[in-house]
């Protein structure tokens, strides 16, 4: 779900209690300011969770895609870089000879839209200076496969 399509939502949620408000109202019924405001801060932070809960299958899945596919640039790799506190997600779309083209997936972000100060948007970007980064996805995952193999549990911090 994208920044502007949360903020729809969130009207739209807004919109909805407003109404219920004027049906109750035209009942003779009113609410107290309190609850009213406690009411509007309940759904934005049921709102927030659904996101970031969509955001999580999302990121679960485009995973998952990533790891099936084999080493070296693909199309559907998912590569991320570190940025301040988080990770910033970029998916490969398009392999040329000498160029791959990523594409930037703030769709998989929960916290913020993070990205690399180098790889912005994404774009079409050498292979040789992406290489290291695709390697150590690589090596990455296959590390995990051996891991979960042996029956240890992955925590997440």
């Amino acid at each position: 779900m994208t920044e502007e399509q949360r903020q729809k939502e969130i009207e739209k949620r807004q919109k909805m209690l407003t109404e219920a408000e004027d049906t109750m109202a035209s009942m003779g019924l009113h609410i107290c300011e309190r609850t009213k405001r406690e009411t509007k801060e309940r759904q934005l932070q049921t709102i927030k969770v659904a996101i970031e809960l969509e955001k999580d299958i999302a990121l679960a899945k485009a995973t998952e895609k990533s790891d099936a596919l084999p080493d070296g640039f693909q199309v559907g790799k998912l590569i991320h870089m570190s940025v301040a506190d988080g990770l910033a997600y970029y998916e490969i779309v398009k392999v040329y000879q000498h160029t791959v083209k990523l594409k930037w997936r703030s769709d998989l972000q929960v916290d913020s839209a993070y990205r690399d100060s180098i790889l912005q948007d994404g774009g079409n970007f050498r292979k040789k200076d992406l290489q290291p980064v695709v390697a150590f996805i690589d090596i990455h995952r296959d590390i995990k496969n051996s891991h979960l193999k042996t029956n240890c549990k992955i925590h997440r911090t």
